[in-house]
């Protein structure tokens, strides 16, 4: 949620109701009100793993406020459990922000750099379409399947496997599913 302005509960109460709820849910709220950032440190946040929680934040303090470097980063640390894997992102995202003043490219960047070898063929094979063209699901489903991207397993239908490519990567590259 991009540039939250209200304090209003029943309003936080309504937008809550809809929230999807249980493992892999997650929200990002970006706000330029200070008294809004206070409200939402009121909410109690029961985090798994509270190391992790600190190299979270650590890592969208980062991302300088800016929402599209925050859902790559978060969209990449969504496959991410282990502690090891977290600082190891977080000192790779400092070297390369030293590099470069811009936020939002190193975070795509290393996004990208995190993604498994099969998924970068996959999501390449978006810059083959000009801007603002319309893709459907199964015209990239079949074409990955016909340019060998898709690993077949045995009792398992290509289209389907390639469908769970499809989300894969752009849960990794935007933090959501279509």
């Amino acid at each position: 949620m991009d540039d939250v302005w209200s304090l209003d509960g029943n309003w936080w109460s309504r937008i809550y109701e809809g929230l999807p709820k249980g493992n892999g849910s997650s929200v990002i709220i970006t706000t330029r009100l200070v008294k809004v950032l206070r409200k939402m440190e009121e909410v109690e946040v029961s985090a798994q793993n509270p190391e992790l929680e600190k190299i979270g934040k650590e890592i969208v303090q980062k991302c300088n406020g800016l929402p599209l470097a925050i859902k790559a980063i978060g969209g990449m640390l969504l496959y991410k459990s282990h502690y090891h894997e977290w600082k190891r992102i977080a000192d790779n995202f400092r070297d390369e922000l030293g590099e470069n003043d811009d936020t939002v490219m190193p975070s795509l960047q290393l996004s990208y750099d995190e993604l498994p070898p099969y998924l970068k063929s996959c999501f390449l094979s978006f810059s083959l379409y000009p801007e603002d063209c319309v893709i459907t699901k199964e015209q990239l489903v079949h074409w990955w399947i016909g340019e060998g991207f898709v690993p077949l397993r045995s009792g398992r239908p290509s289209t389907e496997a390639g469908e769970d490519l499809f989300l894969r990567v752009n849960k990794s590259m935007s933090g959501r599913s279509c």
